[in-house]
C-alpha cells in the first residue's frame, strides 16, 4: 500500500461529502495501491449510512462517540497500512493533483525530515503552544523524561535519530509558538495511559511502512 488517507468526521455533513469526491479524484493521479479511511467520531448512523452507499471503497471505522481528532488519528494509524500517510478534517478539499504533487516533493527529498521527525516536531510544537506555563512546571520532568526514553528506544531498536531530530527543530521554534499560543485557552489532556499506552502508539509508528 503506498498511500493511505485518514479523514476524521464528526457530523458527516456536506462538507465531508466535497472532502471524500475530492480526495478520489485526486487518488486517481497516484500511482500504486492507495486507500481511504474514515474515522467516524459518533456521526448520525442514517449520514453513515447514506456515505458508504456514495463512496462504497471508503473503509469506515466507527468509535461509537466522539474521541478527538487526535485519538481518533490514533486508531487510523493502527488500522491502515499505507507507506505515506494523508491526515485530513472532514472541510477539507483536494486539488487534483495536489496529492501526486505532495508525494512526489516527499520522495524528492527522502532525507530532508523522515516520518518521525515531522513527528516530533509537531509533538514539541502542540506542547509549546497549547500547555499553560503552570502545566509545563508542573509536568515538564515527566514529559522529558518520556521524550528521552522513546529517543533511546527508538535509537536502540530502530537505528534512527529521527525522533531527536525533529524534536530539536520543535524546540528551535519555542518562542514563535509560545507568542502564537499566549491567547489560548487551556486544552484539556487525555488520562495518562502510561508504559503500556506509549508501547501502543510507537507499534502504530514501528510498523515497516513507518520506518524513515
Amino acid at each position: 500500500m503506498r498511500l493511505s488517507v485518514i479523514v476524521v468526521t464528526l457530523r458527516a455533513g456536506e462538507s465531508l461529502l466535497a472532502c471524500l469526491a475530492s480526495i478520489e479524484r485526486a487518488l486517481q493521479r497516484v500511482d500504486g495501491a492507495t486507500e481511504i479511511v474514515l474515522i467516524d467520531n459518533g456521526a448520525p448512523a442514517e449520514a453513515i449510512a447514506a456515505l458508504r452507499a456514495r463512496f462504497p471503497a471508503v473503509r469506515v471505522l466507527g468509535l461509537g462517540h466522539n474521541q478527538g481528532f487526535a485519538e481518533a488519528i490514533n486508531h487510523g494509524l493502527q488500522a491502515t497500512s499505507g507507506e505515506w500517510l494523508l491526515l485530513l478534517n472532514d472541510d477539507t478539499t483536494t486539488e487534483p493533483d495536489a496529492v501526486a504533487e505532495l508525494l512526489h516533493a516527499a520522495q524528492d527529498r527522502p532525507t530532508a525530515c523522515p516520518r518521525r521527525c515531522h513527528v516530533g516536531r509537531n509533538r514539541v510544537r502542540l506542547l509549546t503552544k497549547h500547555l499553560p506555563t503552570a502545566h509545563l512546571l508542573r509536568y515538564g520532568a515527566a514529559i522529558t523524561a518520556y521524550d528521552v526514553a522513546y529517543i533511546v528506544v527508538a535509537g536502540l531498536s530502530d537505528r534512527t535519530l529521527a525522533p531527536l531530530s525533529g524534536r530539536l527543530r520543535g524546540l528551535r521554534e519555542w518562542r514563535r509558538y509560545r507568542r502564537l499560543g499566549r491567547d489560548r485557552r487551556p486544552v484539556a489532556l487525555a488520562a495518562v495511559q502510561g508504559p503500556r499506552g506509549a508501547l501502543a502508539r510507537r507499534r502504530a509508528f514501528s510498523d515497516r511502512s513507518y520506518r524513515p
